[in-house]
């Protein structure tokens, strides 16, 4: 027998519990099988889950809804109260915008209070100016016809004096006649026998201000007519579409770059060329510059190897030629030089291009100094013509230099340069 299932048996006997639970146990599995097997025993097997009763799963579920009831409880009531925070939130937001609206709304009404008031002045300052100026207008309506009165009463008063004389002028005439005839005599008789000398004047002909002027004293007449004493306008070398006169007087003529410049910043039509004459006044006699007086006026240097080959010329200012080049942005400034035939600068100006960026400066109109953008002088060849040019940094001003029909061609830009030598070809 075993003394062990025995034991247990009895335990539970005497551990049996009546419950109302619906859930089948082993209890009653047990119970079922015995009585079939006629009261025999039958033990369970060891080693089993233990399971817990129906009732205390119920009472294990009605605490986890309590539980979740009163989390629900919670998360409502932190939900009502967020609500609360939100809507007394949105309140006060609410009034603040009400308050921010009404303080506008009053700011709004002061600004156009204060355009009323301003508007009214101005229309109280302008209906006093007209008051003014209508004052003024008919006290100088008031004066011209004073004035006019005035004028009529003495116009009147000269008629009465003319219809007066004209009455009498016979007899004053008569008398008058006498008085001047008897005095005009004898003062004729005594200047012709005792004090007229016969002198004898010399004048001469002087050009003053371009105009032909017979001045006492002796001299070599220059002129016999105005057109005499205007100077020889001298020729172009290139054609032109226009010709601009600088006119200075000796004494002004440093205010020539000032004036060269006022031109050079002035429009002009893409692809034209302008000729720029100078034209001096000293001592009331004008004359054109002649090529050193140009290089004194414009503040540049040519070395004497190169001025020593310029061709001469009898008339002013007809062996060169100061032009401006207008590439439809801007305007460069250029110079034609005609030089003697068969001369040979090749080496000249080889030599020139150590300084003739220094030398020509004041044909850029830059007050900074001038930077290379390359260190030598490059070779370039356009329509047959050799050019030799040097870069500056911006890239529309260099400084070029050829020979063509023994002229020396010096520009400021490319574009100048290439336009140039097709207006020579």
């Amino acid at each position: 027998m075993n003394i062990d299932g025995f034991k247990r048996l009895k335990k539970e006997k005497a551990t049996e519990v009546k419950t109302d639970s619906l859930i089948r146990t082993m209890k009653d599995d047990i119970a079922f099988l015995e009585s079939k097997n006629g009261n025999k025993k039958i033990f369970p097997p060891r080693d089993l889950p233990i399971v817990e009763s129906a009732r205390e799963a119920n009472f294990k579920a009605q605490r986890e809804a309590e539980e979740r009831a009163g989390e629900e409880a919670e998360r409502q009531k932190k939900l009502e109260e967020e609500a609360e925070r939100q809507r007394i939130k949105a309140q006060r937001e609410a009034e603040e915008r009400a308050g921010e609206e009404a303080e506008r709304q009053k700011k709004l009404e002061e600004e156009a209070e204060r355009q009323r008031i301003k508007a009214q002045r101005e229309a109280e300052e302008r209906a006093r100016e007209e008051a003014e100026r209508q004052k003024k207008l008919e006290e100088e309506a008031e004066r011209q016809r004073i004035k006019a009165q005035r004028e009529a009463e003495r116009k009147e008063k000269i008629r009465n004096l003319k219809l007066k004389l004209l009455n009498n002028l016979p007899k004053i005439i008569a008398g008058l006649v006498v008085v001047i005839l008897i005095i005009g005599t004898s003062v004729f008789f005594y200047w012709w026998n005792y004090v007229r000398i016969v002198p004898v004047i010399v004048t001469h002909f002087e050009c003053q201000n371009e105009q032909c002027i017979e001045v006492e004293g002796e001299g070599e007449s220059e002129c016999q007519i105005n057109d005499n004493c205007k100077p020889t306008v001298p020729k172009n070398i290139i054609s032109a579409s226009k010709t601009e006169t600088i006119e200075l007087k000796i004494e002004e003529k440093d205010l020539f770059l000032d004036k060269l410049k006022a031109i050079f910043k002035s429009k002009q039509e893409k692809d034209t060329f302008r000729i720029i004459l100078i034209k001096l006044i000293e001592d009331k006699k004008t004359h054109y510059s002649n090529f050193n007086d140009f290089i004194s006026l414009a503040n540049i240097s040519i070395p004497e190897s190169i001025k020593e080959s310029i061709s001469k010329s009898d008339i002013n200012g007809n062996n060169y030629n100061l032009f401006l080049h207008s590439n439809g942005e801007e305007n460069r400034l250029g110079l034609i030089i005609n030089m003697k035939d068969g001369s040979d600068l090749a080496q000249e100006l080889n030599n020139w291009e150590k300084t003739i960026v220094v030398d020509m400066k004041s044909f850029f109109f830059k007050n900074e100094e001038l930077k290379l953008a390359t260190e030598d002088f490059q070779d370039n060849i356009y329509n047959e013509t050799a050019i030799r040019y040097l870069n500056l940094p911006d890239s529309n001003l260099t400084i070029d230099y050829a020979i063509i029909n023994n002229n020396l061609l010096i520009t400021t830009s490319k574009e100048s340069m290439y336009a140039l030598i097709d207006a020579l070809k």
